[in-house]
């Protein structure tokens, strides 16, 4: 029975080549389409799903409100927030603080202009970035500490070991040396934040002065919160009028 099936559709398409065709294609692009969009739908929901703790993260934004016709959120906040979230909110179990920079990178007779950020000592216990080399707890630690992807390691140290050896990054003009305490995988594509080289969020008390740092309008950082169990946004926001 089925031969005979396979027979008379061999058939129909030979005797209808064109319109066989024509349907066969746009079947088959239908189907490609449909792959792909199921692909990317399903990128898009698995971003930032790798850390154990994803459903007790959150990105602060603020609220501006300027006039009736000029409010919107922003994702980038003053960086006395984070503290102070910690300090009044018992719901809080921890913050962590992020910015993003551009500089001149040195490491050995190698030198190239780079984004490097900075984060609070606490990024990788927080965010579950694995790392290769170092302790979550520790190697943040430091000031004067640095964390490179296993990507960007290569780029300046080659096969060596880079632990222990020494890069350099114009802060403001004026370069400081950094131990690398750590090598962290090289970072996933859907991961919301991106990074190749994390300094202690300490340093940028040296570009900046006090009085930004400490200032409630001026921002330059993105601030994470990780809640205490059974904490919602929902709960969070109404707590903050």
């Amino acid at each position: 029975m089925l031969k005979n099936y396979l027979k008379i559709a061999v058939r129909t398409i030979l005797r209808n080549k064109v319109y066989s065709f024509i349907n066969i294609f746009g079947l088959s692009v239908g189907l490609a389409c449909c792959f792909l969009i199921l692909l990317f739908v399903r990128n898009e929901l698995s971003y930032d799903s790798f850390h154990k703790n994803a459903d007790s993260i959150y990105r602060v934004s603020l609220f501006e409100n300027y006039s009736k016709d000029d409010q919107h959120f922003n994702s980038i906040t003053p960086a006395i927030l984070g503290p102070t979230l910690k300090q009044y909110f018992p719901e809080i179990k921890n913050t962590v603080r992020i910015s993003k920079f551009s500089a001149v990178v040195k490491a050995e007779n190698k030198s190239f202009p780079e984004k490097y950020t900075l984060a609070d000592k606490d990024f990788f216990t927080l965010f579950n970035f694995p790392l290769l080399k170092g302790q979550p707890a520790e190697v943040l630690s430091n000031p004067n500490s640095a964390v490179l992807t296993e990507s960007f390691a290569e780029k300046y140290f080659g096969n060596e070991n880079p632990l222990g050896k020494t890069i350099s990054i114009k802060l403001d003009n004026q370069p400081k040396d950094f131990i690398v305490t750590g090598i962290a995988k090289n970072v996933p594509s859907n991961s919301s934040i991106q990074f190749n080289i994390v300094i202690p969020f300490y340093n940028l008390k040296s570009m900046v002065s006090d009085k930004s740092f400490n200032n409630w309008t001026t921002i330059f950082c993105e601030t994470y919160v990780f809640t205490k169990p059974g904490v919602t946004a929902k709960q969070m926001d109404a707590k903050m009028p």
